[in-house]
């Protein structure tokens, strides 16, 4: 529990952080987050927020002063290309598996822990999906090989009816009209799969 955020102050807060770790590859250094990191956290958070995964007034307790802050820290172990895709599922996961504190508010707003726990109550199960392009390839689940040599990615997140809820596109090299729609019609069957054996949905 902690204070929210001036501009939504009947809300919870959501934070995600990523963090490379040299156990996942021995080119990463610890330290202050990398770009590549920085990137991850904002893909997988824009990802849970454009899908509105949770109520987040139902997080809020009192006001401007007390609201629940969940973080979801985002720890590489290993690395073999396509982190977006493996750490958005991940996310999902640990917010459908957490626990949080109940809390009681008294009459002159004073916030105590009851003792008990609850679970989360997530709206969506959004699914990130990222295609990256290699010359007029266009590959699915890429290696870390073959995002050394990559000239873009292209990342479509979908919610369980189907809908679009986040695209992101990165890397020096542009996707065209055809290129994008086939990205998303390959992202929309494989997040429906993905979504099945993860969620069980």
């Amino acid at each position: 529990v902690g204070t929210p955020f001036e501009d939504t102050p009947d809300e919870g807060v959501l934070m995600v952080n990523a963090e490379f770790t040299p156990m996942a590859n021995p080119t990463w250094e610890p330290g202050p987050p990398s770009e590549a990191a920085i990137e991850l956290a904002r893909v997988v958070d824009r990802g849970l927020r454009s899908a509105e995964i949770l109520n987040m007034e139902s997080l809020g307790l009192v006001s401007g002063e007390k609201a629940y802050i969940l973080f979801i820290d985002l720890y590489i172990l290993n690395y073999d290309g396509n982190l977006i895709d493996a750490c958005g599922a991940g996310a999902i996961a640990a917010l459908k598996g957490a626990r949080i504190p109940s809390y009681k508010i008294s009459e002159d707003n004073e916030v105590s822990k009851t003792g008990k726990t609850k679970k989360l109550k997530l709206r969506r199960h959004p699914i990130p999906v990222t295609i990256t392009k290699i010359g007029d390839y266009l590959i699915l689940d890429a290696t870390a090989e073959e995002e050394e040599v990559a000239d873009g990615r292209f990342t479509v997140t979908f919610d369980e009816k189907g809908n679009v809820t986040t695209l992101q596109k990165s890397g020096a090299v542009g996707f065209t009209l055809d290129e994008i729609k086939k990205c998303i019609n390959i992202a929309s069957e494989k997040a429906a799969e993905i979504r099945k054996i993860a969620l069980g949905k």
